[in-house]
């Protein structure tokens, strides 16, 4: 039962997830691999170079976040995260936004402080939905992410994204109201476990908070 609800919950980006990953509550095992197969170059709608290795949020007044996915990183313009996987060190640490970045990985969650506020959020697989509720920077974050799309928000920012194609597409607002946003992720995400990908995730859609 674990095994169908994990290869269904996200074919789109954890499409070689285990039942490891799970347990029987459907709660994501922070520590377990599970966004292997996360998403591969004919999804994303970039380049086949840039597909396999870079995750991109656009939005049309130009801003938006662009940055290099690899195993032990993620690096681009505002984002300078590390990935520590020792047993003793299991963490998420850096920048970005400006802001300092440093996390824990543990068997209740993921905790730590993101800026100047709290970090602690929960993962768990509803169906065919990977949803993440908890705080991050210190603001309310609720969201879901499958097959459908991206609904919810991570602290002020909003998201309703639809799949479409090679990419998500929808509004995206941050306190200014809606506006045309697309999203797009690296098959490089495949090296992170599914609790590392939705801490990474949370911060990189947050907007600085």
């Amino acid at each position: 039962m674990r095994n169908l609800m994990l290869g269904t919950a996200l074919a789109l980006l954890a499409g070689c997830a285990t039942a490891a990953d799970a347990g029987d509550n459907g709660a994501v095992t922070p520590g377990a691999s599970g966004a292997s197969g996360l998403i591969g170059a004919d999804l994303t709608g970039m380049s086949p170079e840039d597909a396999l290795t870079h995750f991109m949020l656009r939005v049309p007044n130009g801003e938006e976040v662009s940055v290099l996915v690899a195993d032990r990183a993620i690096t681009g313009p505002r984002i300078q995260l590390s990935r520590y996987v020792d047993a003793s060190d299991h963490a998420i640490r850096g920048e970005a936004f400006r802001k300092p970045v440093n996390i824990e990985v543990t068997a209740a969650g993921v905790s730590g402080v993101y800026g100047g506020g709290q970090f602690d959020i929960k993962i768990a697989l509803a169906g065919e939905d990977i949803t993440v509720q908890g705080t991050v920077g210190g603001q309310p974050t609720a969201f879901k992410l499958g097959p459908a799309g991206l609904l919810g928000h991570v602290g002020r920012c909003m998201y309703q994204m639809q799949r479409q194609g090679a990419e998500f597409a929808g509004t995206r607002g941050c306190g200014r109201g809606m506006s045309y946003a697309s999203l797009s992720f690296p098959s490089s995400f495949g090296k992170w476990s599914m609790a590392e990908m939705a801490a990474a995730l949370s911060i990189l859609l947050s907007g600085g908070v």
